[in-house]
């Protein structure tokens, strides 16, 4: 507020005078005026975004708020027999363990795995998906059949009013991640088993409860009710329900994406919505809401392999010259992999610089703490400090602001008595949209700086560049956002993903492309992701379904 503007800025020159004590008269006087200077510049910019807001009329209502056709879902949704009800939906769904592995030796170790099984028999899962999704949804099925795409996708097309308005498509997928359980340790455990889908305390357990079964069934929910209740869609209206997100979608979304292409009449979406970021709570410092971050890019995604090479030999007569082993020379690698990470990204233009300078033109409303609102307010003079913080506050948040590094498996040695004679460490990079392939590995050659280890980008055929970015400035965002505020009454942005989706087979079918999931979480449930105890509340749930019954009636 310009109150706590005006508190600051005698502050400010305080802390002056006190530095310019240990100094000649002559700095004080310029310390002094350069620290008034900014704290009346700090002022003024406050005043200056207030006085926008209020001239150009965006100072929004977060309170919820419904139309009569979204009061009906909301009395339904608040019913709770029907909360029940979408809490066994979702249950049974996760009992069909539609686990997709990277490889086809890893399936085979597993007896449900998606791509081991590739018959039509009614065991494989995903066919035993198709199923149960038949049995739940039955108006859906009937009135707008899917298509099947490579044997397991579906996409069903439910036709809006118009013509002359370009469809909107969802996407969601059937399959999940394996869910290995560590009996040796206690936060490796799960509480209930991961498939079992069981209802306890008003949570769904198990895997796919967040990633991501329940977009799949809020948005097929969402579109039987409004099948029920007869309403007219504003415009087309595509579901998109790929097999294999989880191993990139080379089968599922890059044949749908292919089926779109072919089709005659077919020319672009006006915006695809796939999951993404979420509603998360602690996200940000000084603000105490949940904050809706809506992604309009993501990042992108490539490995490394390292290397070193060596005479090998007995173990009776280790090396003592020449770095030690050829295990140490590549622990040391990762050493300084992991202690020099890749440069932050705070400049003007860069993904999370955005994202605070859009909440920062909403500071009247969500009035975070000071001394945030003169902080978010004034990124020109705080960048490099919140770039710091940023950086050092949490994983997820880190993140946002760098390429990131993980040493995700290494393999070496053959028998417990001999020198290995070559061992490898192999790295998982996601590209920061500002990075590319080349100045990561780049840094990665700069600060190993050692030429016995060999580097070299690996699975290139599976490697995928940061994605186009998304405008945020148009009716396909404000459309989504709108709808978050009516739903869940919370604030919004801009954001990056800092994961990836199957959504890199879509970039030629709409410019208009998002990653957000209505679900809201706190920084600690992030954990849930690809980890153990996975869960979703039954009214989060709910309350997604009326997400997305909103805005396929509003997308006009």
């Amino acid at each position: 507020s310009s109150v706590m503007s005006i508190v600051f800025a005698p502050i400010l020159a305080a802390v002056a005078w006190w530095l310019c004590t240990l100094m000649n008269y002559f700095h004080v006087i310029i310390t002094c005026m350069i620290f008034l200077s900014l704290s009346f510049l700090c002022i003024l910019n406050n005043r200056e975004i207030k006085r926008r807001l209020r001239s150009t009329k965006v100072l929004k209502n977060y309170k919820p708020s419904f139309e009569d056709e979204e009061e009906q879902l909301l009395s339904k949704v608040k019913n709770l027999q029907y909360q029940n009800e979408l809490a066994t939906m979702l249950s049974r769904a996760i009992q069909i363990p539609t686990i997709s592995y990277d490889t086809v030796e890893e399936a085979k170790k597993e007896s449900n795995s998606t791509v081991m099984t590739n018959g039509d028999g009614s065991d494989n899962p995903l066919n035993r998906m198709h199923e149960l999704l038949r049995g739940l949804f039955p108006l859906l099925h009937q009135k707008y059949p899917p298509v099947i795409i490579h044997q397991y996708s579906l996409l069903f097309i439910i036709p809006g009013k118009s013509d002359d308005k370009l469809p909107i498509m969802l996407c969601a997928h059937m399959d999940v991640v394996p869910a290995p359980v560590n009996e040796n340790v206690d936060s490796d455990r799960w509480i209930h088993e991961p498939f079992s889908g069981e209802i306890l305390d008003g949570f769904i357990w198990g895997r796919g409860a967040i990633d991501n079964k329940n977009n799949m069934i809020s948005q097929l929910a969402a579109m039987e009710f409004i099948i029920q209740q007869n309403i007219t869609l504003p415009r087309t209206v595509y579901l998109s329900l790929g097999h294999d997100e989880e191993v990139g979608g080379f089968d599922g979304a890059a044949n749908i994406a292919k089926y779109l292409k072919d089709q005659p009449n077919f020319t672009q979406f006006e915006y695809i919505l796939d999951e993404g970021t979420m509603m998360v709570k602690g996200s940000l410092p000084g603000f105490a809401s949940n904050i809706a971050m809506i992604s309009t890019c993501e990042k992108g995604c490539f490995n490394v392999e390292l290397s070193v090479s060596g005479p090998g030999g007995h173990s009776s007569m280790p090396p003592i010259k020449g770095g030690g082993s050829i295990v140490s020379i590549l622990g040391e690698a990762i050493k300084k992999l992991e202690t020099h990470p890749q440069p932050t990204h705070f400049e003007k233009g860069s993904s999370l610089r955005l994202t605070l300078e859009y909440l920062s033109r909403e500071t009247a409303i969500l009035s975070p703490s000071l001394p945030f609102n003169i902080v978010y307010s004034n990124l020109w003079l705080f960048g490099p400090i919140i770039k710091r913080l940023i950086a050092k506050s949490s994983n997820a948040a880190a993140a946002m602001v760098r390429s990131t590094t993980a040493i995700c498996k290494i393999h070496g040695g053959t028998k417990l008595n001999v020198l290995p004679f070559q061992v490898k460490a192999y790295v998982n990079h996601r590209v920061h949209p500002l990075d590319t392939f080349e100045s990561v590995v780049e840094h990665n050659r700069k600060v190993i700086n050692d030429q016995r280890i060999k580097i070299r980008i690996i699975g290139g055929d599976k490697s995928v560049p940061a994605s186009p970015i998304s405008p945020h400035d148009n009716q396909a965002f404000q459309c989504i956002e709108q709808c978050v505020h009516k739903i869940f009454g919370f604030p919004t942005t801009p954001s990056v993903l800092i994961g990836n989706t199957d959504t890199r087979h879509y970039w030629d079918l709409s410019q208009n492309i998002y990653r957000f999931s209505p679900l809201a979480l706190t920084i600690e449930e992030l954990k849930m992701f690809h980890g153990v105890n996975e869960r979703i509340s039954t009214d989060s749930l709910s309350k997604m379904v009326l997400f997305y019954c909103a805005l396929i009636t509003q997308s006009y």
